[in-house]
């Protein structure tokens, strides 16, 4: 047993000197990649001294009381009130006090017994807890050492377990000693439990997120947004992602180099690239990782960790389709968009009921008042509060916004948007002293309108875009605390004098839109193509357009890219009638180029009288069964969009049938590749034919070059040409890859193969 002792001792030891030379010279230290093993086991080894050193300190706190309380039993010798004051030689032990006739006090020797017991019972624990802290601080440094680790916590959180290594291992050495106090002891090991309790909050912190421990007592965080004033991304994209992201990707835990903290962050990316491609989800590495099986490694978030809901994946890729601007507000986009109805979905954006200190309107009287150009409506079901608006600028009148005077208290929004008011008409707004929203975009406002504005005291939103009110004007509303959002768009305010503006009223938001010194350049926005069908049965005419005016579109026909000189010009729609790729690009003088959008449209001159599969697709991706192969309907870059046939672990295999025999020279698949999506071209393909089933001859078989790293993610369609001959019966089967290359993150697993037409000629 000594033996053992001095063994351990000399290796808590050994690991607090190793640990002491590693804090040292730690930058010039590289860890091999068997002993990452053993730096990973850091999270298994850690609860062994968490448990020992807590139990050494439970141990020592009742080990004590155990002494106070010892009862004298009935032949101990002498009374407890007589133990007081013995002299030394009554420490013998009972056999000793007998021969040299002492007279034996048992309980004095039940207390020493125990004494013995739980000293030797701390002991060791602390020997466990010494050894079992050194191992999990010295498994813990070369865990450091692995990428995405750093920071702020992972300082403390190392600094703090090295001070329970070496705190563990003078307890040990002092509670050994002949001189040990009890009282010192115990305090040293409550220190060391509570620098214990510090190290473990910031580990979870590092594995789980900020405030782990203390999350489910923490005042929940509110996902109340405001419509008005909401930013797509801060206000809507970002919180997701602290929410579901952040715990795996901050700046003490950036796995794979990525941290999702900031805008700055978000556009860096980690070791893998961009997280995304503006305005295509389909090839952005953000939406391939966060549409992974769950059980993938890559998978993001992990399997063990909350997902985001279908709501806020639709959510981040609407942002990206969107051009994925950091920017724009929500105000911005149309009501219907996708982004603003799923903003109402995932947020609370109802706002807080008001109570209002005013009567109910007369019912009849709004009744009354109500017309197909002038709806008056409840703020709420219940409330006293109307919400007013007006259409139709032809027939407004200054009557009829006269004729709302018997509601004037009850109006709390007004909405005069597009209205001609005239300078006297401005006037009758004052009357509406409940106001809290007022509209005046693109009515004729000036600066000199503006005084009356300042007398609606409960005024919060005022909306003054496209107006001719000017940054001097502005300060006719500084008098207005209450004036929380003010909408200065397309007026002479600029975003400049909008901010020396704000900064004289602090917790005033003015939105100025987007502002155009003159010196940016924009390029324009892609062309479009109509139909954007790419497959077709009988010719067509192809038109060209853009959405600016004077967008000249210049074309090619041949594969080449479209140039500002030599490319023709679109003027007349384009006749399609056989296989075609169309590449379009848009120029304009100020602007710079669009992008180039190109189709390959593709002629498929029969199709089956009847087709079924041999075998199922996978449920998620099953399109409209057969039929999906032959209705002309090309699939986007979503495969989930419902155009498209999913297959992994088995094979596509269409039986195609005839009435009448029909001579083919050539068979075509549109297939889709996302390789990081685990998503490859066919192994092979293979087309038989024949008068019947049961007369198939093999027409036709190709195993297909697989792509290689970092392949762009796009639609390809594969050529099958055929020898002229009648066919009655056709059979196309489609193989997926067995197994992912070793380049891949998946290497071993199955492919899968995506078809959304099969084209015959």
């Amino acid at each position: 047993m000594k033996l053992l002792k001095n063994i351990t001792l000399n290796l808590i030891f050994g690991l607090n000197i190793f640990i002491l030379f590693f804090v040292l010279f730690e930058g010039r230290i590289a860890i091999p990649a068997p002993l990452q093993v053993a730096g990973r086991m850091h999270p298994l080894l850690l609860h062994f001294p968490i448990v020992l050193l807590i139990l050494a300190l439970v141990f020592e706190f009742f080990n004590r009381h155990l002494r106070e309380e010892l009862p004298a039993g009935p032949g101990d010798g002498y009374s407890a009130r007589h133990r007081e004051g013995l002299p030394d030689r009554q420490r013998k032990s009972p056999a000793t006090a007998l021969r040299e006739e002492v007279p034996y006090d048992g309980a004095r020797a039940a207390e020493i017994r125990a004494d013995s017991a739980g000293k030797k019972a701390v002991g060791l624990l602390l020997y466990g807890g010494a050894i079992s802290a050194a191992l999990t601080v010295v498994f813990g440094l070369i865990l450091s050492k692995e990428e995405g680790y750093g920071g702020a916590t992972l300082n403390w959180h190392k600094w703090t377990g090295i001070a329970i290594s070496f705190f563990a291992a003078l307890l040990l050495w002092y509670q050994q000693g002949k001189a040990a106090r009890p009282r010192v002891l115990r305090i040293g090991m409550a220190v060391t439990c509570l620098v214990l309790l510090l190290a473990g909050h910031l580990g979870a912190s590092l594995t789980h997120g900020e405030n782990f421990v203390l999350q489910p007592i923490l005042p929940e965080k509110s996902k109340k947004v405001d419509l008005a004033t909401a930013v797509v991304f801060s206000d809507l994209v970002l919180p997701i992602m602290e929410e579901k992201c952040v715990s795996c990707h901050n700046e003490d835990k950036a796995k794979g180099q990525l941290v999702l903290t900031d805008t700055a962050a978000f556009l860096a990316g980690g070791k893998n690239g961009a997280l995304f491609e503006p305005g295509d989800p389909a090839a952005s590495l953000l939406m391939e990782r966060l549409l992974l099986e769950p059980g993938h490694k890559h998978h993001m978030p992990p399997k063990n960790k909350p997902q985001l809901s279908p709501e806020e994946l639709s959510l981040i890729q609407a942002w990206i389709r969107s051009g994925a601007d950091f920017n724009i507000p929500l105000a911005a986009l149309p009501p219907n968009d996708t982004i603003h109805q799923l903003a109402k979905v995932i947020y609370d954006t109802a706002p807080v009921a008001e109570k209002f200190d005013f009567p109910a309107p007369d019912p009849g009287l709004v009744k009354d008042l109500n017309t197909a150009y002038r709806v008056i409506a409840p703020l709420a079901k219940g409330s006293p509060a109307l919400d007013v608006s007006f259409f139709n600028s032809r027939v407004f009148s200054g009557e009829s916004l006269e004729a709302l005077k018997p509601l004037s208290r009850q109006v709390v929004r007004l909405n005069l948007s597009g209205m001609p008011l005239k300078a006297g008409e401005f006037q009758l707004l004052k009357e509406f002293v409940n106001l809290r929203q007022l509209n005046l975009n693109y009515t004729p406002l000036t600066d000199k309108e503006l005084a009356v504005i300042t007398q609606l005291p409960r005024l919060r939103s005022l909306m003054l875009t496209g107006t001719a009110v000017t940054p001097a004007g502005l300060d006719s509303l500084v008098s207005m605390p209450r004036l929380r959002h003010l909408y200065v768009w397309n007026t002479a305010v600029t975003k400049e004098k909008a901010l020396e503006w704000v900064s004289r009223r602090p917790g005033l938001a003015v939105e100025t839109g987007f502002y155009d010194d003159g010196s940016m350049v924009l390029p324009l926005n892609k062309p479009e193509m109509n139909p954007a069908r790419a497959f077709f049965r009988e010719a067509f005419t192809l038109r060209l357009n853009h959405p600016i005016s004077g967008a000249e579109l210049r074309y090619t026909l041949d594969g080449s890219e479209p140039d500002s000189l030599n490319a023709p010009v679109f003027k007349e729609p384009l006749s399609i009638s056989e296989n075609t790729l169309v590449k379009v690009k848009a120029y304009k003088k100020g602007w710079t180029g669009s992008e180039t959008v190109q189709t390959y449209f593709h002629k498929a001159s029969f199709r089956p009288d009847s087709a079924r599969l041999e075998f199922p697709p996978d449920p998620q991706y099953k399109g409209r069964g057969a039929f999906t192969l032959f209705d002309l309907d090309n699939g986007s870059m979503d495969i989930r969009d419902g155009k498209w046939l999913g297959y992994r672990g088995g094979e596509l295999s269409a039986s195609l049938e005839f009435k009448e025999p029909h001579t083919l020279n050539g068979v075509a698949l549109s297939t889709f590749m996302n390789t990081g999506g685990y998503i490859f071209p066919p192994a092979s393909v293979e087309v038989w034919g024949g008068a019947d089933s049961s007369q198939l001859a093999l027409l036709y078989k190709k195993s297909f070059e697989m792509p290689g790293e970092h392949q762009p993610a796009g639609k390809h369609i594969y050529e099958c040409p055929l020898e002229k001959q009648a066919v009655s019966y056709l059979k196309v089967v489609v193989k997926p890859l067995a197994e992912l290359p070793s380049w891949h993150a998946g290497k071993g697993q199955p492919a899968w193969v995506f078809v959304d037409e099969i084209l015959l000629n």
